[in-house]
């Protein structure tokens, strides 16, 4: 009788995870698991709740055991790449991406995000030429990605080409004015170009928007042509209540990336 009772339990998960009740769904899933190791949807569901609960590594692992008996399922292998993306382990989301398009080349989410890990990956190995290929890749299909814009304009600037990365941020802040990434890398870029007055504005837009960015901007080399000014040393002189933390799009060194995408 117990493969009625797997079938319930996982319907009833995936009922509360369409709710949003995702730790309720969790402890239904867990009994599925728990009666059936070997049913697939279940292993799917309990992923997807853990997932929606930032539980990410775990997440991976019950895709993983979902993929063992449907390994033909390019949607669970997304969401496999797409936690593995969220813990920031690039190569092996790629990895997981690639054989997802190769099941299903029109899987369009799994397209937008292995472009998007492609631009990252070369970045991080200071390849900026195909980063900027591949994002403007990502671009084409998702014109407003956020996160797109804002790797782009970090390598335009690697690339000395901080006017069109100013451009980016414009754009950036014409869908979310008060996306203190953007303004943060505009006072950035604008300070290399040395227009101080504009770089000053931005900053002080940011660190209004989120004071994480004064510790940010104590250390980094982007704004050391602001260093000398009265105005900058008094904002860097407020009271940090962020944690002295890297930031997903500093300018200098690796491309970390601390927000996550979500299950759609």
């Amino acid at each position: 009788m117990y493969p009625n009772w797997v079938e319930a339990l996982t319907l009833k998960g995936m009922i509360l995870i369409n709710k949003g009740l995702n730790q309720e769904a969790l402890e239904c899933l867990e009994k599925a698991t728990k009666i059936d190791p070997e049913n697939w949807s279940a292993w799917d569901n309990k992923g997807r709740a853990l997932f929606n609960l930032r539980r990410y590594e775990e997440a991976a692992e019950c895709f993983d055991k979902a993929l063992k008996f449907n390994p033909t399922n390019y949607e669970i292998l997304y969401l496999k790449g797409l936690s593995l993306f969220n813990l920031r382990k690039y190569e092996e989301a790629m990895n997981c991406l690639n054989k997802a398009l190769e099941l299903n080349p029109n899987f369009t989410q799994a397209l937008t995000l292995a472009l998007f890990v492609k631009a990252i990956i070369s970045f991080n190995k200071a390849d900026y030429e195909d980063a900027l290929n591949s994002v403007d890749r990502t671009l084409e299909i998702e014109r407003n990605n956020i996160e797109a814009l804002i790797l782009k304009s970090v390598i335009l600037s690697k690339l000395s080409r901080d006017k069109e990365a100013i451009e980016c941020c414009d754009e950036i802040l014409k869908i979310d004015p008060n996306n203190g990434v953007a303004l943060y890398n505009k006072a950035c870029f604008m300070a290399k170009l040395g227009d101080k007055e504009n770089a000053l504005k931005c900053l002080e837009k940011a660190i209004e928007i989120d004071e994480k960015f004064i510790e940010i901007a104590r250390k980094d080399e982007s704004l050391l042509h602001l260093k000398d000014e009265k105005r900058f040393q008094e904002l860097i002189k407020k009271n940090n209540l962020a944690s002295n933390r890297c930031h997903r799009n500093k300018i200098n060194g690796e491309i970390n990336v601390n927000y996550t995408y979500e299950l759609l």
